[in-house]
């Protein structure tokens, strides 16, 4: 713990995979059903105090993943979470601030750790495994059924991201 139960920690859990991968159904849940307490001398809560995905965040279509507006995005993407931490009051027990995106090369991630390492917040990165063709159906049958995605994922960028992924 980095802080101690009296006071409460604050703990980052990064949601990472390819698209379609079932980081944003994951979050949903954890965001609806986690508030649990372990069986300790201390009861100890635990419970989503924010979840944050860059879907959410970036509303540009059309950008080169690489390109200057979405390197930008995903600077102001971090800022927001690193405020949003700072600002939020401690509470007794455990207060966890999830991250939804794909995190596919190590340099998004390092951002993460650093800014982690900066507040002294505990971090934990969860990979959700999934293989790039199911990703692909998955992200098809997205499209199709008009589900709310302001990012439409190609085929070519899921294929792109599986074959780098870091």
């Amino acid at each position: 713990s980095r802080t101690g139960m009296e006071g409460g920690e604050k703990v980052v859990l990064v949601l990472m995979g390819l698209p379609a991968s079932g980081k944003t159904s994951l979050a949903r849940v954890l965001s609806a059903s986690l508030e649990l307490e372990s069986e300790t001398e201390r009861r100890t809560k635990m419970k989503v105090a924010q979840v944050f995905s860059f879907d959410d965040y970036y509303d540009s279509e059309g950008d080169d993943v690489l390109s200057t507006p979405w390197t930008d995005s995903r600077d102001r993407f971090l800022h927001t979470i690193e405020y949003s931490i700072t600002s939020c009051p401690i509470e007794r027990g455990i207060q966890v601030f999830v991250v939804d995106d794909n995190f596919w090369l190590r340099s998004m991630r390092k951002k993460v750790k650093q800014m982690c390492e900066r507040l002294f917040v505990s971090l934990c990165f969860l990979y959700i495994p999934v293989d790039p063709a199911t990703c692909i159906e998955r992200n098809q049958r997205r499209l199709e059924s008009g589900e709310s995605h302001k990012i439409p994922v190609t085929e070519e960028t899921i294929v792109n991201m599986a074959s780098k992924m870091e």
